[in-house]
């Protein structure tokens, strides 16, 4: 086996050979050009990205701007702050992409359950070889919040009463 050779930005892996005819072969070699870097965050950066960034923005901001709670987690994607728009003080964001405050693999957060109010995955799934879990992982560290469907007034209280004036019913 031939060992790789590094040739300007050119790497040559070895040789093929190929036979011609009977008695002559000929050769070439097998040039592959540097893997090319290209990340999701340098693709914002062009003009389509930025136009779809923008939209993504807008539908964010409008998704998680009355979200309420103390904290919040963006995992992944950390060269841009998808949290900006939430009123949410404590914000921190989680994945393995240097930039994040606490470094983790998605699938696998060292985050205590039902701790966290709002979990953005801002593009994570669609790039990860386990979107399941990392769904999963979102729904362990979220806060059980009960839905309005299963939260009933109580008879005889008013809306401007003490903050016992529900109950939840579970389902």
């Amino acid at each position: 086996m031939l060992p790789s050779l590094a040739v300007g930005e050119v790497v040559i892996l070895g040789l093929v050979l190929e036979r011609a005819d009977r008695n002559h072969f000929e050769h070439r070699a097998i040039v592959l050009q540097p893997p090319q870097k290209s990340t999701l965050a340098e693709w914002f950066t062009t003009p389509r990205g930025e136009y779809v960034l923008s939209w993504e923005r807008g539908q964010l901001a409008a998704a998680v701007d009355d979200v309420f709670g103390f904290c919040a987690l963006q995992v992944g994607l950390p060269e841009i702050d998808f949290l900006a728009e939430n009123r949410i003080p404590f914000r921190f964001r989680a994945g393995v992409e240097p930039g994040c405050e606490v470094r983790a693999d998605p699938v696998h957060l060292p985050i205590a359950s039902a701790s966290i109010d709002l979990v953005v995955l801002p593009h994570v799934l669609e790039f990860s070889e386990n979107p399941h879990q990392i769904l999963r992982e979102a729904e362990r560290v979220l806060m059980r919040v009960q839905p309005k469907s299963q939260t009933r007034r109580l008879k005889g209280t008013s809306t401007t009463s003490a903050p016992f004036s529900t109950c939840s019913v579970a389902a």
